[in-house]
């Protein structure tokens, strides 16, 4: 195997010779490395908070399935950790017949899972402590659904669920070891008259339940024979309308029940080898689906008569015109089959369509049609071998109703929901246009921006005639308090609510943001929920700004939420100061668990001019992040300075400094020349509560963060110096050249540059 070099530096060595040591294990430089015939995956999984390894952290790679049941889980080929944190799986070629495997899982006890397709994008892999979601599940109509599985999957696709459980009588469930922040996760559930799929809405630690609304949707029910009409245990049905399916398998009757399939969708039946598409069925009655025998094509498609071919009959064209009272084609009309009667075994239906068109064997059967604002209305229709099959259905129109949804927010939607499904009736409610009541019963559905909603019950008893329907949006939450200055006396300041929406991310200081002055007590009326920021700003600039994270409850009538006392010019909760003393200028990063994806850049808060922290006041747990700076000449970068991590714990206020220090990296050949060289750095941990001595850098080039044993997560990316001979670098406890060098030669620290701000980020007036 090859031969790395491994520089080992304690922080008690800064200022003696560095020790090199040789090693033949695979580091990730790159995420994939080869050796001859053989491929390896090379990561490093580290805690997201603190930056330690997590030893026993767990690398997986599976394949995917073409059916799999929700709930469901599998293995594959795995590694474990190593106390550093390091995962080295080689990747077997697949035997003939076996599926590539395609799926990638990351995980360890405490933590939550992460999954990818196809690749880990990070040589380093950050994984969260695992954060516990609440979930309360309502179907359709607003009632609690009890025993229904909910899962949760790292990506959309036919994947393992990383974790799942059942609600209880509540429709409460808690989901555990997961991410909530995981930017690709996806959520589906298993439920008879459910659909598969729910709207995923933001969620923060602090909130309540995920309050989940799921739609109506028919379960399809039959058996599955083989072509000599015996039940078949053990397949496979779904269908493939959508990445998750869904799939189910059948009992030992051949017996099966799928829930949250498409009603249009084909169905598939796998069993053995054998792959068979099927038409749609109808919901409104159990379905046989017999196996015909081998063709030789996989998959092998039914036609839609084959099923009943004994009759001898072929399919006939059948065209399908669905208009109003006053003859005028219905857009958005729909319609469906059932039988050849009395059989009731084939049902055909589309929708969005003028001039639709069936192919079925000749007989009676019933017709429904129906449409936006029309009633579903039944009909008998024959349909011959040789005779006119063109079929026009006028469904009946509903008693309509006038709909009102004032102070709706412009984005605001409108939505009529029954039990057979959602229609947006956004655009006529807007434009004056009365709305078709259905028989039973039916909600009104107001959504706003950040997935709020507000739901209104109706039928057509409780609609008058002679008034429209008023849906009102919610009023305005009141948000109070008090602003006080550092002696405790009232104050004034301009005040400035921000929303959250799925993630926290970096504060625009350079966007406009709307404040309000107030003086002493506030009462502040906003339209949004969950966590929200809170900026204060002192008109003056004498006073430093603050930045308070909230979490407001869900919308209601007369909802208030008291955030206390905001006291101005009181000492800062955490400061930030240079190894040589001086204030920290520019941005830091913030990482609170929950937050937002671990495996991107923390968002980023302005700092101010006497290096305090003008983000979210911190709290024990949270992690302050120094972001990397680097200096150089003619393009090329000479000196970084690494990121520097800071765990908080206590009740603060913390005062942090950045460790100073500096190693210079000349790297040669046993001949004396000097050689291009590519490092594989780290950052050493800072403790918040003892600041270490010790600020890194490093450089000639972009690296790859690999932190040892009390390390914390360095950067990413990949570029060679080339031909450039001396190659200076700052670094911290271990580095890996992709060349054997000589021993290296530690020189006095070069002068540190002074930090530079990033473009865009903001200053406070009055604060540098």
């Amino acid at each position: 195997m090859s031969v790395l070099a491994a520089l080992w530096l304690s922080t008690a060595l800064l200022c003696q010779a560095p020790v090199v040591t040789e090693t033949t294990e695979f580091y990730p430089a790159d995420v994939e490395q080869q050796h001859g015939d053989e491929r390896w995956l090379t990561h490093r999984i580290v805690d997201a908070m603190t930056g330690l390894p997590i030893a026993g952290a767990e690398l997986m790679l599976l394949a995917s399935k073409e059916h799999p049941l929700r709930g469901e889980t599998w293995t594959g080929q795995r590694a474990a950790a190593d106390g550093d944190g390091f995962v080295r799986l080689r990747v077997d070629e697949q035997k003939p017949g076996e599926p590539k495997p395609d799926c990638f899982v990351i995980r360890a006890r405490g933590y939550g899972a992460v999954m990818w397709k196809d690749r880990v994008p990070l040589p380093i892999v950050p994984l969260s402590p695992a954060v516990p979601l609440p979930v309360q599940l309502a179907d359709w109509q607003g009632q609690p659904v009890a025993g229904a599985l909910v899962c949760f999957a790292g990506v959309t696709g036919p994947v393992p669920d990383l974790a799942s459980a059942r609600t209880d009588a509540k429709g409460l469930v808690t989901l555990t070891e997961i991410d909530p922040q995981n930017p690709t996760a996806d959520l589906c559930l298993e439920h008879p008259g459910l659909a598969l799929g729910v709207r995923w809405q933001p969620w923060f630690p602090g909130m309540g339940p995920l309050r989940l609304q799921v739609e109506a949707s028919p379960s399809i029910r039959g058996v599955v024979l083989d072509p000599a009409g015996k039940p078949i245990a053990e397949a496979f049905v779904g269908t493939t309308s959508q990445p998750r399916g869904p799939w189910t398998k059948t009992g030992a009757d051949g017996s099966f029940a799928l829930h949250g399939g498409d009603p249009l969708g084909e169905l598939h039946v796998h069993t053995g080898k054998r792959h068979v598409v099927f038409p749609a069925w109808s919901q409104d009655a159990p379905c046989t689906l017999q196996l015909p025998k081998p063709n030789g094509k996989k998959p092998q498609v039914v036609e839609a008569t084959a099923a009943a071919a004994a009759g001898g009959e072929e399919p006939v064209l059948v065209k399908v015109s669905i208009v109003d009272a006053a003859q005028q084609a219905l857009g958005n009309g729909r319609f469906r089959f059932q039988g050849p009667l009395p059989a009731r075994s084939e049902a055909r239906g589309t929708a969005d369509r003028d001039d639709a068109r069936a192919f079925l064997r000749p007989g009676k059967y019933e017709l429904w049609v129906t449409g936006d604002d029309h009633d579903e209305t039944r009909s008998e229709v024959t349909v011959t071998a040789d005779g006119d099959n063109d079929v026009v259905a006028r469904p009946t129109a509903l008693p309509t109703r006038l709909v009102q949804a004032p102070e709706l927010p412009e984005a605001g939607s409108i939505w009529l929901r029954t039990a057979t499904g959602s229609r947006d009736v956004s655009d006529p409610v807007r434009a004056g246009t009365p709305i078709g009541i259905p028989a039973g019963p039916c909600w009104f559905v107001l959504r706003g921006e950040r997935e709020q909603q507000r739901v209104f019950a109706f039928d057509r008893k409780q609609a008058k005639a002679d008034a429209p329907l008023l849906l009102p949006w919610w009023p305005a939450t009141r948000v109070t308090g008090k602003l006080v200055d550092a002696n405790g006396a009232p104050t004034g300041a301009a005040l400035a609510l921000l929303p959250v929406d799925r993630t926290v991310v970096d504060f625009d200081a350079e966007a406009t943001v709307e404040t309000t002055a107030c003086e002493g007590a506030f009462d502040l009326p906003t339209q949004l929920a969950g966590l929200c920021l809170v900026l204060v700003r002192d008109p003056s600039g004498q006073r430093a700004p603050q930045m308070l994270a909230i979490t407001l409850p869900e919308r209601g009538e007369g909802v208030r939420h008291d955030v206390g006392t905001i006291a101005l010019g009181a000492p800062a909760a955490l400061t930030l100061r240079a190894g040589d003393g001086a204030a920290l200028t520019g941005t830091a990063g913030l990482v609170r668990q929950g937050w937002h994806d671990v495996r991107a850049t923390p968002p980023q808060f302005p700092l101010g001019a006497d290096g305090a922290f003008l983000g979210p006041r911190p709290q024990a747990g949270d992690c302050i992040v120094v972001p990397e700076i680097r200096t150089g000449e003619n393009g090329l970068t000479n000196v970084i300075d690494l990121p520097v991590r800071f765990p908080l714990s206590g009740q603060g206020p913390w005062q942090l400094t950045l460790p100073q220090g500096a190693v210079r990296l000349d790297v040669r050949d046993a001949a004396g020349n000097e050689l291009p060289v590519g490092i594989t750095r780290t950052h050493r941990r800072a403790d918040a509560a003892a600041p270490a001595a010790g600020r890194q850098a490093a450089a000639p080039r972009r690296g790859r963060g690999l932190p040892d044993r009390a390390g914390r997560r360095g950067g990413a990316g990949h570029r060679h110096r080339r031909g450039e001979g001396r190659a200076e670098a700052a670094l911290n406890d271990r580095t890996t050249p992709r060349r054997r060098p000589a021993p290296a030669a530690t020189h006095p620290p070069p002068p540190r540059p002074a930090r530079r701000r990033r473009a865009g980020s903001w200053r406070p007036a009055g604060h540098g």
